[in-house]
């Protein structure tokens, strides 16, 4: 909206941008997430996650719900992400005895950073493909930011939102 009031790009030029293709995908990745719930899977890695990580404590289930909720943003949409794993997390932070809190806030943060992928994000795809960009770029630039990303809401999450 600022660029077509500043009038860097006309309405047309905004809208040229908008591809179907685009939009199917994005679509696609909704329909693959609602299908992992659909069939059993989300439930299945669900409890697996919490047998394996039970033994760990809190902190490292925080770090990896972060990790596991980070590399699916990358595959799916953030949206999706996050509502397949939202129940996890809770299902998680009751199997430690804790407050599911940091654990949902590790979830947003990590569904929010899908920066490695084009398709992580809707934003993402709109700009891999009117920018030109190679999937490499996304690559180069989102691993070391996703792994800036993670150390700091490990910090900062058990800092702000206590288990």
């Amino acid at each position: 909206m600022a660029l077509i009031l500043l009038k860097v790009i006309t309405p047309e030029e905004a809208y040229a941008g908008l591809r179907p293709e685009i939009l199917l995908l994005i679509a696609g990745m909704v329909v693959v997430g609602i299908s992992i719930e659909v069939t059993g899977l989300a439930a299945a890695g669900a409890a697996m996650l919490i047998e394996v990580l039970r033994p760990f404590g809190p902190l490292v289930g925080l770090i990896i719900l972060y990790g596991v909720t980070l590399f699916a943003t990358e595959l799916l949409s953030n949206a999706t992400v996050a509502v397949l794993i939202t129940p996890i997390a809770v299902a998680l932070a009751e199997s430690f005895g804790v407050d599911p809190r940091p654990f949902l806030v590790g979830v947003m943060m990590a569904a929010s950073a899908a920066f490695a992928t084009p398709f992580g994000y809707q934003t993402n795809v709109l700009v891999f493909q009117m920018g030109n960009y190679s999937y490499m770029d996304f690559v180069r630039v989102g691993v070391p930011l996703n792994l800036v990303t993670w150390a700091t809401a490990m910090v900062a999450i058990p800092v702000f939102f206590p288990f």
